[in-house]
């Protein structure tokens, strides 16, 4: 009797993975990095040499990685949806919500039970002054809700409307999927301006710096970055031409960019506008990355991509340590060299990837390994 053997940490993380697009690692890890660089620069920049508007202005919007992660995820669900549904003319619900409960939930509850112990220990001094924000919004991290009630991490609101929109839209999708392709577009498209819509009267009524908050952390103002990437799902589009494909990519990068370099950080009526500028942008690039013929992305990418969700869960604490053990010296006011900036980085960067590989290997990993056993035995269980 011979049992097969399961994949090692290294290969887990570098190796082909079935049904991946290399193309779409890059991708992914674009969007890892982008958000890493924003709280990296937010947290040091009153520190370093001013710098030109621009570069400001890029990292700053480093943030928008956040649409990009959403983008990708209304383009990669779609497509699993699709495929299950063009082989059983159905989609199970049931196997869907296993997969992604093993796939999500494991390694946040981990993340949040671990600042949990150390508030209920009196231990938190990295949140010292943050007691009561933390009584008061603790639980809405653990129920996905704290893109409507601030919880008490800042930045599990883009994975609560990640959670919601695996929780909707497979009921959405059953019903999309029985119309013909041009109605199901119509409808998807027709979705996609109700963001637009409530950002619009919302910045017509609210001060801007309400605004701003209410726009960039609400499910309804947001879920037009999620539709931008079904909408490219919807499109059946696997393969292109190279010319119109690189053409997409240059056309739609430059466009992003463009945004991101341009943005200001106040308010104005063009503000409501500037997110479907930028997940249209982000929307043409992944469509371009899907038809890539790539065969092996770089393997940093691979494994940045692979170790997204939990670099992204821990990274502001890892990170946050990291800084510390360069900048523990610096008072406010003071000034540090490019030098002492980029090592900063770097340490933070590094503590991490380290963090992030302990959470995968230890928490990611033995769940993910219990997907095949138990969708199996779901399916046997559902044909006797």
């Amino acid at each position: 009797m011979t049992t097969e053997k399961r994949p090692g940490l290294w290969q887990s993380l570098s190796g082909a993975h079935p049904g991946e697009l290399p193309a779409l690692d890059i991708v992914r890890a674009a969007a890892i990095l982008m958000v890493f660089a924003y709280h990296a620069w937010t947290s040091t920049r009153t520190a370093v040499p001013a710098v030109a508007q621009v570069v400001d202005n890029l990292l700053l919007n480093g943030k928008s990685g956040v649409t990009l992660f959403f983008v990708l995820s209304g383009y990669l669900i779609t497509s699993v949806l699709m495929r299950e549904y063009a082989t059983s003319a159905n989609i199970s619900l049931s196997q869907f919500y296993l997969k992604r409960s093993l796939r999500i939930l494991p390694a946040y509850y981990a993340y949040l039970i671990f600042f949990l112990i150390l508030a209920v220990i009196g231990s938190h001094t990295f949140a010292k002054g943050t007691e009561n924000q933390f009584q008061r919004g603790w639980y809405f991290d653990f129920l996905f809700v704290s893109n409507i009630w601030q919880g008490f991490h800042v930045h599990t609101w883009s994975l609560a409307t990640e959670e919601q929109f695996y929780l909707l839209f497979p009921v959405l999708a059953i019903a999309l999927f029985r119309a013909s392709k041009r109605i199901r577009i119509a409808i998807i498209l027709a979705l996609y301006l109700v963001p637009l819509a409530i950002r619009v009267v919302a910045f017509s009524k609210m001060e801007p710096a309400l605004y701003g908050d209410w726009a960039y952390h609400r499910p309804w103002t947001r879920f037009d970055d999620l539709l931008a990437g079904i909408l490219v799902a919807s499109a059946e589009i696997s393969t292109m031409r190279a010319i119109y494909r690189r053409t997409i990519l240059v056309v739609c990068s430059v466009g992003a960019l463009s945004v991101l370099a341009t943005s200001p950080s106040e308010f104005t009526w063009i503000s409501p506008f500037l997110n479907n500028g930028l997940n249209l942008s982000f929307a043409g690039i992944v469509l371009a990355a899907q038809a890539s013929p790539l065969k092996r992305a770089p393997v940093f990418f691979t494994v940045t991509a692979r170790l997204s969700y939990s670099f992204y869960l821990w990274h502001m604490l890892a990170g946050g340590i990291g800084a510390a053990v360069v900048f523990h010296s610096v008072k406010p006011g003071d000034t540090v060299t490019w030098m002492k900036f980029a090592r900063g980085i770097l340490s933070a960067a590094f503590w991490s990837y380290v963090i992030a590989l302990v959470s995968y290997r230890l928490i990611e990993m033995p769940f993910l390994r219990l997907r095949a056993p138990l969708l199996l035995r779901m399916q046997k269980k559902s044909s006797t």
